[in-house]
């Protein structure tokens, strides 16, 4: 007993393997990681064997030196002076998503067991048995780790960055405050107004507290205060008698020189602002640089128009940062949907496809030719549910319109006599419209995913975009103006389908049916062309002469349905 054991143990040393280091991007982070798994044999209750993987050990950390991206900044290790370091420490993943690949089995593709791995779990493959008399053994082909499952400190990480930002943003705007209070006390004293000086040191002594912020510029300030106060006792005028005469108060020696100060202050803040402006102009891109040029120009000479435009940006800021979060709390709640209802991503099947749709024949009411759709899609199919956008060219059917003359308000009859009665019979005169577009489309349905297999039933509509014509009718010539026939507006599509992916691969095909439709309608609303009789039959009692001008009326179905099968290629996405 001891020694079966002893050699129990010893296998599992021998057929324990450990993954060199792979990593992953997720949630902003970079994750570092060396799954430990051993690979195994266990009997089925047939008699034969199957394979089955068990890990030991996750190994996974976050890689500290790349830190995380968080709305759209990199925040490292070592940011905030170190306060975010306990933090990554703390960040710990729960489970991984791993795909291994078998050889060794008798089964005609290469086995795969895949799924959400946790330390210590096993899964296993009982669809690739192999004979219990096979000397054949098993061995990993491929190990690879998708992603990331359940992490933990993520949140707190994220919490914690929120709150040091906040504290940042809060350090500024006071930086900011105290820089225009600061720089509008100087000027203030450089006009000589000192009382006005004073007022605004004390404010922003009020408003600095005990943060220590400005102090060295607000006791330069307070110095120049002082020292203006003295040089102003000193050269009070003394007492005059009545017989002094009244001289004009000297102005301060400095007048000029402060007043080329300011002009020059304003002269360099405008020159600031022109920059930001011109930036600002630039897009998007340039509005932080153009923020920058305006912070500059307040802090030499505060105006209340650059303010201004300083607050407009910053709202844009808000509101990029406010929908980045959005897009991050959607992601995150899409992700935790899919961990709940589908963990191993068996329900997940998209893709990108190249098809064409041909006819079966001129099926459907009306005189049709054989339309035709090349169209290239993207498709999501999700927990039951299918969406697919696609762009293509669409050869419409052949829509039969009546012929009608304005001026007598009629549609144009003409006729002929009948063999038998030799009576004369009347028809309506009509033409033919061949018409082709590019066309944006989307659709939605439901379908069933299997591993190799996906069926489908999906409805969609076409817009169509830039459709071409021409027009054909016996006796009577197009005059050739643009936009002869009326807009298709829009094409209805049900399809129904089945997809085929080529097991060990990304590649695959698919199979539809598809029932395509396309309303009818008039075409005398705003009309821009003519038609003109060129027959040698004029018959004047009829309305219908080589001198009078006609056009196309309306369809003569309200619908033109067609029927026809599709197929194409595609590129599948690894699952979720």
């Amino acid at each position: 007993m001891r020694v079966f054991r002893l050699l129990f143990i010893l296998s599992i040393l021998l057929f324990s393997f450990e993954v060199g280091a792979q990593r992953i991007e997720q949630e902003g982070l970079t994750f570092d990681f060396s799954p430990r798994y051993s690979l195994e044999e266990k009997q089925s209750v047939t008699g034969g064997y199957y394979p089955i993987v068990t890990v030991h050990a996750l190994n996974a950390r976050v890689i500290h030196a790349l830190g995380i991206n968080y709305r759209g900044k990199n925040y490292s290790y070592n940011d905030f002076n170190g306060q975010l370091q306990s933090y990554f420490d703390a960040i710990r993943v729960q489970s991984l998503y791993i795909v291994i690949e078998i050889e060794g089995t008798n089964c005609s593709h290469t086995p795969r067991i895949e799924g959400l791995f946790k330390n210590g779990d096993q899964k296993g493959n009982a669809l690739c048995l192999r004979s219990a008399n096979s000397k054949t053994f098993l061995s990993v082909l491929n190990f690879d780790v998708k992603k990331i499952g359940e992490t933990t400190g993520v949140k707190a990480l994220r919490d914690k960055i929120d709150a040091l930002e906040a504290e940042l943003k809060q350090k500024q705007q006071l930086q900011q405050q105290l820089d225009q209070i600061i720089r509008q006390a100087e000027i203030h004293l450089n006009n000589g107004k000192i009382e006005l000086a004073e007022e605004g040191i004390k404010k922003a002594k009020e408003l600095s507290g005990n943060s220590n912020e400005k102090t060295s510029e607000i006791q330069l300030i307070e110095r120049r205060i002082t020292e203006n106060k003295n040089i102003t006792k000193k050269e009070e005028p003394k007492e005059k008698s009545e017989n002094t005469p009244v001289q004009k108060e000297a102005q301060p020696e400095k007048q000029p020189e402060v007043i080329t100060e300011v002009n020059s202050n304003i002269f360099l803040a405008q020159a600031y602002e022109r920059e930001g402006d011109r930036l600002n102009a630039m897009g998007s891109f340039n509005a932080l640089k153009a923020y920058e040029q305006y912070q500059q120009a307040q802090k030499i000479y505060y105006t209340e128009r650059v303010q201004i435009k300083m607050n407009a940006i910053n709202g844009e800021i808000q509101l990029a940062q406010g929908l980045n979060q959005l897009g991050s709390i959607l992601g995150d709640g899409v992700d935790k949907l899919t961990n709940d209802f589908d963990p191993d991503g068996k329900t997940s099947w998209s893709h990108l496809g190249l098809g064409y749709v041909g006819g079966l024949g001129a099926i459907g009411k009306g005189d049709m030719s054989i339309p035709q759709s090349t169209y290239f899609a993207m498709a999501i199919h999700f927990l039951g549910f299918s969406f697919e956008g696609r762009a293509a060219h669409n050869v419409l059917p052949i829509r039969t319109y009546n012929i009608y003359r304005t001026g007598w308000n009629q549609v144009v009859r003409q006729g002929y006599y009948h063999p038998v009665t030799g009576l004369p019979v009347f028809d309506e005169v009509t033409a033919t419209v061949k018409s082709s577009a590019w066309s944006l489309g989307y659709s939605i349905g439901l379908n069933l995913p299997l591993k190799y297999f996906h069926v489908y039933g999906i409805y969609g509509v076409d817009y169509m975009l830039g459709e071409k014509y021409e027009v054909e009718a016996i006796d009577f010539v197009y005059d050739g103006a643009n936009y002869p026939g009326p807009s298709s507006n829009k094409q209805k599509r049900y399809t129904a389908g089945i997809n085929f992916q080529i097991p060990g691969s990304s590649i695959g095909v698919g199979l539809s049916y598809n029932v395509y439709s396309v309303a009818g309608g008039t075409t005398l609303d705003g009309i821009t062309y003519e038609m003109k009789y060129v027959g040698s039959n004029t018959d004047l009692s009829r309305g219908i002469n080589s001198s009078s001008y006609y056009h196309l009326y309306k369809d003569k179905y309200d619908k033109y349905v067609h029927r026809n099968m599709g197929f194409h290629l595609f590129y599948r996405f690894r699952a979720r």
